[in-house]
């Protein structure tokens, strides 16, 4: 088990001082073996050794020398690619196809640039255990405070989590916060009187909720600087020794404190605990493209992974959510930053630059709500890109004088750097087009030094991403997933990038509901990007039937090039064709033995899932026969001393069931408190069952021919789910023109 006080660092330097001594060594040799005068056979046979190497070694038992053995020959590799292209590459044809050229190789640069710090953050990931609270005296514990900022969330969403709030388990002081923006008395004296009445209504129901949960309502006068205006306002409004954030829809498990204090008793310098954030439902591409309860969620290989990689360099940054803050710390910098969009991670640069720490532990402890909409899912990304951009302009965490540590540095900059994606994926998708289109020179190579260069590296890319992410993000997920956002991204990086003191905060809507399958408005700019590649692919099958043989090689490569691009391409439009969704309130599976109390009627049944509005429960196919629904019922869970009152709403009999079972549905009985407190206990309260949900998920990963043919099949279902919906909408457009 890793050490996790402060000492735990103690191994970090050897293992790190190590790891870039020998990314150096690999530069190095590779600088010089790209420039010596060796034949292509040789290159060849050394390109053959690199692939043959790194096969071998991934199925070797993982050591902190194999990965880090692995990641020095993949940085060899990668160098000597990049130094091949640098000097073979480029050759002047004129000057449109030189200015292709040099776009594209800029968006190389910035693949290749971030490869090498994906190397660097990830070379000795630091896993934590949580520090136990057990045997501490009460009275010299922090007390905490819980701020749960909300700007226009329903009640019955913040309840949930004021009610987890207020369950966590810890010995000490606990005071929970709802901090409201949604009630301001800006938005209460508003000249719209239909605006105004709905915010002074909002205000009185969660002031009453507060008062009924044991919370406290706080709101202010502005909404002045967003979140983390919001958080400020908290901020002196409390005293607390600890600040624990968590969103309106992040409900927190029991053990959260128990969990997360400790770090803090053992570093006095230590600002921050963050943990993951955990999503019940599936987000757009996941419930579009039906992976979510096969394939990793999209955000666990940051949360598992990355953020594990950035603490090994006391690097690990705020989230906005799911975190613990040391006050003392926090009024140093006064409180939380708002010069860029992203207050979270403008926060931990502050504060890290000023020498202190932050910890992170890799247990799910909250559970929320991912955004369910692909239009909701773009405005949570465009905003997280225009705030990181921003911290990359106006924090410089590469030049800015402060105690930041050049790994540090890195680290930010990685961050930071990430989020110019939309300029490479989108140059990646349209390069084809120019040689095949319009016959444009922008990459010299013929398929010697294709196989000796290009095929090598590319290699190294895939397994080495999937040597160290198999378990949280498959291969070619992360391309599916940048795609989709860099349409609408790029307009924001650019602008940020330029005038980074703009833009504004905008709230990620949650809870949204479907009542049919559309493809969406959004889909627009991929059609475009699909006739593209179609037309590069019927020119490029055009050229190599009737053109010389010296065009052979290019053209049947950038062939291949545009085949990935209409794969992609295929999964995005799957993503653009919305399913139905029918619940605000996501269902988990659960088993637990239960008795249903109904009149004089004793039922008994299983769970079968569970949500914080309802449940569904096996019975007997017979029993129940002829209910009136909705019907009043009371459930009790064996063993678990808790009763819920619910609403018997349907019974379903499907042959999925069998033949001797039928599906119960039920649901709370609405202000029934007691009901609502032990709901919320029973299905967020143990974080085991987050821990054991991500471990099935991430035990059956596949090998990466397998996960390659699984992005092939979910593109082949894309385009026929796209088509499939697409006809029944324009048909339905045209015999009903108010569908429009």
């Amino acid at each position: 088990m890793t050490q996790s006080g402060p000492t735990s660092s103690s191994t970090a330097p050897s293992a790190s001082s190590f790891s870039i001594a020998l990314a150096l060594i690999a530069g190095l040799a590779a600088v010089l073996l790209a420039n010596a005068e060796a034949d292509v056979q040789n290159q060849m046979a050394l390109a053959g050794i690199l692939a043959a190497t790194l096969l071998v070694l991934r199925f070797l038992p993982e050591t902190p020398f194999i990965r880090i053995l692995i990641l020095a020959i993949g940085g060899f590799t990668v160098i000597r690619y990049f130094v091949w292209r640098l000097s073979t590459t480029m050759e002047y044809h004129d000057p449109v196809s030189y200015t292709c050229a040099v776009i594209l190789l800029f968006a190389e640069c910035y693949g290749i640039a971030f490869i090498m710090m994906t190397f660097t953050v990830n070379a000795n990931p630091k896993k934590r255990e949580s520090i136990p609270l057990t045997g501490k005296d009460p009275a010299q514990l922090p007390s905490v405070d819980v701020l749960v900022p909300s700007y226009n969330e329903a009640p019955d969403l913040i309840a949930i989590t004021l009610v987890a709030a207020r369950q966590m388990r810890y010995d000490g002081i606990v005071n929970v916060y709802l901090l409201d923006d949604g009630g301001t008395d800006a938005k209460c004296n508003q000249k719209d009187l239909l605006l105004a009445e709905e915010a002074k209504n909002r205000r009185a129901e969660l002031t009453a909720l507060c008062q009924r949960l044991g919370a406290t309502y706080l709101t202010r006068e502005r909404n002045e600087h967003a979140k983390a205006g919001n958080l400020n306002i908290g901020l002196t409004n409390t005293n607390g020794d600890l600040v624990v954030i968590f969103d309106a829809d992040h409900v927190p498990t029991a053990d959260f404190l128990e969990n997360t204090v400790g770090f803090f008793l053992e570093d006095p310098k230590l600002f921050l605990v963050q943990t993951p954030h955990f999503f019940l439902n599936p987000d757009p591409f996941e419930r579009n493209l039906m992976t979510f309860d096969t394939m990793p969620s999209e955000n666990e290989m940051f949360y598992s992974n990355i953020q594990q990689g950035l603490d090994r360099w006391n690097s690990s940054f705020f989230c906005g959510s799911a975190a613990v803050l040391r006050r003392e710390w926090l009024n140093i910098t006064g409180g939380f930053s708002g010069q860029s969009i992203t207050e979270d991670a403008e926060t931990a640069i502050e504060l890290h630059s000023r020498g202190y720490h932050s910890a992170y532990l890799a247990r799910p402890m909250i559970a929320g709500l991912a955004a369910e909409t692909v239009d909701a899912f773009v405005v949570q990304r465009m905003r997280w890109a225009q705030g990181m951009i921003q911290i990359f302009r106006l924090k410089s965490p590469i030049f800015r004088k402060s105690k930041l540590s050049a790994a540090q540095r890195l680290c930010y900059l990685s961050s930071c750097q990430f989020w110019f994606f939309p300029f490479a994926r989108l140059t990646y998708m349209l390069a084809p087009a120019a040689f095949l289109l319009f016959d444009l020179q922008i990459y010299r190579a013929y398929y010697e030094t294709f196989i000796a260069f290009v095929v090598p590296y590319m290699l190294t890319v895939i397994v080495i991403s999937h040597y160290l992410f198999k378990r949280t993000r498959w291969i070619l997920i992360s391309e599916i997933y940048e795609l989709v956002q860099s349409v609408f991204c790029l307009p924001v990086v650019i602008q940020a990038l330029f005038r980074p003191k703009s833009g504004r905060f905008k709230v990620t809507p949650k809870a949204q509901t479907l009542n049919r399958a559309f493809i969406s408005k959004m889909a627009i700019p991929f059609y475009v990007l699909l006739a593209i590649n179609l037309a590069c692919a019927t020119r490029g099958v055009y050229k190599l039937l009737t053109f010389p043989d010296t065009e052979f090689a290019p053209t049947l490569i950038t062939l291949f090039w545009v085949g990935f691009n209409l794969a992609l391409l295929g999964c995005a439009l799957g993503v653009m064709t919305e399913t139905r969704q029918l619940r605000s309130s996501p269902r988990f599976p659960v088993s637990a033995p239960i008795r249903i109390r109904h009149g004089d009627e004793i039922i008994e049944g299983t769970l079968a899932d569970m949500s914080a509005s309802g449940c569904g429960i096996h019975i007997a196919r017979d029993a129940l026969k002829n209910p009136a629904f909705p019907q009043p019922a009371e459930i009790e869970i064996i063993g678990a001393n808790a009763t819920l009152k619910v609403e018997m709403v349907r019974k379903v009999m499907s042959p999925d069931l069998g033949p001797t079972r039928a599906l119960l549905g039920t649901r709370f009985y609405q202000g029934d408190w007691t009901t609502l407190e032990t709901a919320v206990r029973l299905f967020y309260g143990d974080s085991q069952k987050w821990v054991d949900f991500q471990q099935r998920r991430q035990e059956h990963a596949p090998g990466i021919i397998r996960t390659l043919l699984y992005v092939g099949r979910l593109s082949l279902l894309g385009y026929a789910r796209n088509l499939r919906v697409g006809f029944r909408q324009l048909f339905s457009m045209r015999s009903n023109p108010m569908d429009r």
